[in-house]
């Protein structure tokens, strides 16, 4: 007598849906944990403010990501994307950006009175800004909250996530409503870049954006 196998294709999407969820946060959290360890032996400028701000968004992605792998599977959540198209787009946006930037500022229009980084600071401060505040600010809003509200509605999750990720900016703003604005701004931008491309794109925008603003890549 002979059986039939059934072979469930939702289960086997949904497990490497997950796969894919889980390696990218092992990859998130080796690396991020890499430099909270070992940022000061690398470069000695490090400073304890950055290892302290490494501790607390390594927490705050992983909680994030522990949320978003089961919903993403149960929700069937839009605009993923595949590990090597994120780091794609990443690679090319990013110097389109850094041109674009360096444009604006010699235009006169924005990014005035930025005061160049020391040699010594350029390198820490593009890991950094790159691989700790880009990425993990991104993950958060972009890559976990953007999405499970779009599965409601999308431009209530524009609004909602871009209003957050400028109240996330209080404190480093210190209250200042004008600045707040600029990061609500910020917000949207980023929200229309991950969702026209992905989110190598909206890292590549907000990490060569706080890079311009710190000075670390004035020409």
């Amino acid at each position: 007598m002979s059986e039939t196998i059934v072979i469930n294709s939702n289960s086997n999407e949904i497990n490497k849906k997950n796969l894919k969820y889980i390696t990218l946060t092992f990859c998130y959290v080796f690396i991020a944990f890499y430099f909270l360890i070992n940022g000061r032996a690398i470069f000695p400028h490090w400073s304890a403010s950055e290892t302290n701000s490494i501790f607390i968004y390594l927490v705050g992605v992983t909680a994030f990501l522990t949320v978003a792998i089961p919903l993403s599977s149960k929700m069937n959540l839009k605009y993923q994307s595949k590990t090597i198209d994120i780091i794609t787009n990443f690679c090319i946006s990013a110097p389109i950006f850094w041109m674009a930037f360096i444009l604006i500022k010699d235009s006169g229009l924005w990014f005035q009175n930025i005061t160049p980084l020391p040699a010594y600071l350029i390198i820490p401060t593009i890991v950094f800004q790159v691989i700790i505040v880009g990425s993990s600010e991104e993950i958060i809003f972009r890559g976990t909250i953007f999405p499970l509200i779009a599965k409601i509605n999308v431009i209530v999750a524009v609004l909602l996530t871009s209003l957050a990720f400028a109240f996330f900016h209080y404190a480093s703003y210190a209250g200042s409503l004008t600045a707040m604005g600029v990061a609500l701004i910020m917000g949207l931008i980023l929200n229309l870049l991950y969702m026209k491309f992905n989110i190598g794109t909206a890292i590549a925008f907000h990490s060569f954006y706080n890079l311009i603003i710190l000075g670390a890549l004035i020409i």
